[in-house]
């Protein structure tokens, strides 16, 4: 369907361009610096259309190279950030392990405590 659109303008330009052309058959004198000629009219609006189009483009390049290399380096800087946020993260899991390890150390030092005092009240009662 994309490419039947395509087609039908371009049909449609094709045929302006032929009809303009038809109706600009006049001759026009053009002096270009020290030579004086006469061409189609069409012909002079043409060429000036294709060197101002050439010209365009041409100056357009500049912008999208510079634009390609400020993309190239955000993504650079993006590909960073990530690898930073990937890193950070993992210092923090392992930060809320070691927190966690830290936490349990109390529970088993009193368990440990207990269970020694246990023991002591054990050995105490069968001495006795």
């Amino acid at each position: 369907m994309k490419q039947q659109w395509k087609l039908m303008v371009s049909l449609v330009l094709v045929i302006l361009i032929v009809i303009f052309s038809l109706s600009n058959t006049q001759p026009v004198n053009i002096d270009f610096f020290f030579t004086k000629s006469q061409v189609p009219l069409v012909l002079v609006i043409l060429v000036s259309l294709l060197l101002g189009v050439t010209l365009g483009m041409i100056a357009s390049l500049t912008t999208i190279g510079s634009s390609r290399r400020k993309i190239k380096q955000l993504e650079n800087e993006l590909t960073k950030a990530q690898e930073l946020v990937t890193q950070l993260n993992a210092d923090l899991v392992a930060a809320k392990e070691q927190a966690k390890r830290e936490e349990e150390k109390p529970a088993v030092n009193a368990f440990e405590n207990t269970a020694t005092e246990v023991q002591s009240v054990s050995d105490f009662i069968k001495e006795n």
